[in-house]
């Protein structure tokens, strides 16, 4: 999933017209496309000129892991709500590391293994052997900081990493995932 060169937007939903509001900006933000090492910055920008964004809306087929990560600690930092709202947006892959870090959630993003973004057909077994156990290590610390609540079982990862990266399992399917992590609101 995910592959290319292209890079995600990110931008106003809505804007507050509001005078009795000055300065608010934008309320609700998007962020659709592939994540891309660099996504970060864009969306670090975004939200130094959108202090009072609320929510984070979400359609990406996934991409980098660690930009993932990233993006999704700047959105529980900002106390972000995360949403897949429309039945057309997707969220697959690295985009869970994002949804999953909203305060409150929307949506039903989907989960795999993460793939090697170099390749693994030019990688020795050593290299992909590392560079697995890096990214299970990465994403295991990713969710004990971001899981508060224990919403998601001990044995999410295993299920994550024991999905193809070529296929998808809805997080809806994971056996032990607590309903309120998909919940409306």
């Amino acid at each position: 999933f995910a592959v290319g060169t292209e890079s995600a937007e990110i931008f106003c939903l809505s804007v507050t017209k509001d005078k009795d509001l000055p300065g608010v900006g934008c309320l609700a933000g998007t962020f659709s496309g592939p994540i891309r090492e660099g996504d970060q910055a864009k969306v670090s920008t975004f939200l130094k000129e959108n202090p009072r964004l609320l929510y984070l809306d979400l359609n990406s087929t996934g991409g980098d892991v660690y930009a993932a990560m990233q993006i999704g600690r700047m959105a529980r930092a900002n106390n972000l709500l995360t949403f897949v709202r429309r039945d057309d947006d997707i969220c697959f892959s690295a985009c869970f590391f994002i949804w999953f870090a909203g305060i409150l959630r929307y949506g039903d993003p989907g989960i795999h293994r993460p793939y090697n973004p170099v390749g693994l057909a030019g990688n020795s077994l050593d290299q992909a052997q590392s560079y697995y156990a890096r990214v299970h290590r990465l994403t295991r610390e990713y969710i004990d900081e971001i899981d508060l609540y224990g919403e998601l079982p001990s044995t999410f990862i295993a299920t994550m990493f024991s999905t193809p990266p070529e296929k998808v399992r809805f997080l809806s399917t994971v056996q032990g995932v607590s309903s309120s992590i998909t919940g409306k609101f």
